[in-house]
């Protein structure tokens, strides 16, 4: 389940909607050519991709550098309109290149309730069906990532999900320059071609290096199409609990998130956000940022100059200024934002063997890298969810939500235990005591039994005060009674500290005459740790 905020806003803006332009092409001589510089990015495509990890390889399988068209001599000579219309020469590989003038930036926080949502969103970078001729769907199950698996920021989230229940808040913003895609029947590199010659006619266990060989140089497909332009992600991860012990939502944490970023970047938010946002900030963060109470964060950036980076989002300082420096220089440095993927067999013809077999080999290499989801167990009595996949489901108590999260910092289970006494002396002598025992913490009471004539008695009895708030303050009182006909008389009282136990701590009173032993025990709601069960504890799978 994801929860999408969306504010938008427009990077050298004079207009709402703003027109592709198709680049202003011609043929020209290569003498013309050659006094110019090639479009920015025309590498981006025609390179090899792992789809495991969403990267490119840095080794090509389609000739991207090739001025002349060898029919006739000729080149073509492009301008363009984002860097002041200067003449551009354009590969042979590539067709339909575009120019998009003016760039719509859209800050976009989104809430993932599972690290397997979060990676398969990653994955939507591509734009077609990257399975196709693959047969990778059928062979994976719900919980299974396959896209993306091995990527930076899925590992990130795949990770803290093994340490706690984890959800993830993304914000984002994209600009979008250039789009091309190649030809049909490009060049394909010598170095590519040569290695597909030398691939074994058979696929088996001995073969298989060969091909995992190609793979691991290239890749599992090529770029066949390409939009250019530049990309800030961040990927904050939320302890759930955590959280929900300070009276917080995910999804308040990922509205307020959004709303810093937006002030940062660009001076604005929803009025009615930063009203709720600061006055929680107010009464639950003691006065902090969310970004700076919400910190287990990872940032990724594409395209621009990158050597001055800072996080764009949520940076104390020259954050607009960092912003505006990074989107002025897409133009001339874009990187791929999204792409089209076709699988490296296709470019072998049908009645080649080896296409089949390095479909094959591809599949399996995708397969063996997927990555399943390690949910954590959800605590005794609760269950995963139908809906939400590693989200555990619980009844509802005083000290647990629906989620199976402790309700509030604090909570404790607490009881005390009434040993005995020795040395009474409530009637006088020689009548014996008929004693008793009162127990209080704050407004609660709980008493003993009456042990008739017995100076030295032994109770044993177990005291249960149920859900406790523990506090550095928390005293309890006990009171040891002698029960007359007319009024009840006092024998001794004394105070103690409560705080929470591994087990039982074994606590004695002295009186005037006598003395009292007894035992109590606090224990913290799970998750909660601490003398007073305010700290928060993942839990153990």
């Amino acid at each position: 389940m994801l929860i999408l905020l969306q504010w938008t806003f427009f990077f050298f803006a004079s207009q709402l909607f703003f027109p592709v332009v198709h680049g202003q092409c011609r043929e020209a001589t290569l003498e013309e050519c050659w006094r110019t510089n090639t479009i920015p990015g025309y590498n981006l495509a025609g390179e090899g991709f792992d789809v495991t990890t969403l990267k490119r390889k840095g080794a090509y399988i389609i000739s991207m550098d090739d001025v002349e068209n060898s029919a006739n001599s000729t080149c073509i000579l492009c301008r363009n309109p984002l860097l002041g219309g200067q003449r551009q020469w354009l590969p042979q590989a590539i067709g339909g290149w575009q120019v998009f003038p003016k760039c719509s930036i859209n800050l976009a926080s989104v809430l993932y309730e599972s690290s397997t949502d979060l990676a398969e969103a990653f994955s939507s970078s591509i734009q077609n069906d990257w399975t196709v001729g693959l047969g990778v769907k059928k062979k994976v199950s719900i919980n299974v990532v396959v896209a993306g698996s091995q990527s930076q920021l899925s590992q990130f989230a795949m990770k803290k999900s093994t340490q706690d229940r984890f959800s993830f808040v993304t914000q984002e913003i994209v600009c979008k320059q250039y789009r091309y895609h190649i030809r049909d029947h490009p060049t394909l590199k010598p170095q590519f071609v040569e290695r597909l010659r030398s691939l074994p006619t058979i696929y088996n266990n001995q073969t298989r290096t060969r091909y995992d060989s190609l793979i691991n140089i290239y890749g599992t497909h090529y770029i066949q199409q390409v939009e250019l332009g530049g990309r800030v992600r961040a990927v904050t991860a939320l302890r759930t609990c955590e959280i929900s012990l300070d009276q917080l939502s995910d999804h308040e944490v990922k509205e307020c998130l959004g709303m810093e970023a937006s002030i940062n970047l660009f001076g604005l938010s929803s009025t009615s956000a930063s009203q709720r946002c600061n006055t929680i900030k107010q009464n639950v963060l003691s006065k902090r940022n969310f970004s700076a109470r919400f910190s287990d964060r990872r940032i990724e950036v594409v395209g621009g100059d990158i050597s001055l980076h800072t996080d764009l989002f949520f940076s104390s300082s020259k954050t607009q200024e960092s912003f505006r420096f990074w989107a002025s220089n897409l133009s001339s440095l874009p990187d791929v934002i999204s792409y089209s993927l076709v699988p490296l067999h296709e470019l072998i013809p049908d009645t080649e063997p080896t296409r089949k077999h390095l479909q094959r080999a591809i599949t399996d290499y995708i397969l063996k890298r997927a990555v399943a989801q390690q949910c954590l167990r959800c605590p005794t009595g609760g269950w995963f969810s139908q809906h939400t996949r590693c989200k555990c489901k619980c009844q509802p108590t005083s000290q647990s939500t629906s989620s199976c999260c402790s309700r509030r910092r604090g909570l404790s289970s607490f009881s005390v235990t009434i040993h005995r006494s020795e040395g009474l002396k409530g009637d006088p002598w020689p009548n014996p005591s008929d004693g008793y025992v009162k127990v209080f913490i704050g407004a609660k009471m709980r008493r003993t039994r009456t042990i008739m004539n017995q100076n030295n008695p032994r109770w044993n009895e177990k005291l249960d005060f149920g859900e406790l708030l523990l506090t550095p303050q928390l005293q309890l009182r006990v009171e040891v009674w002698d029960k007359d006909i007319k009024w009840d008389d006092l024998l001794g009282s004394c105070w103690r500290s409560i705080f929470a136990t591994a087990r039982d701590r074994e606590e004695r009173c002295y009186f005037r005459h006598g003395n009292i032993y007894f035992s109590f025990k606090a224990t913290c709601s799970h998750q909660l740790s601490g003398p007073y069960c305010r700290d928060y504890t993942p839990p153990r799978n």
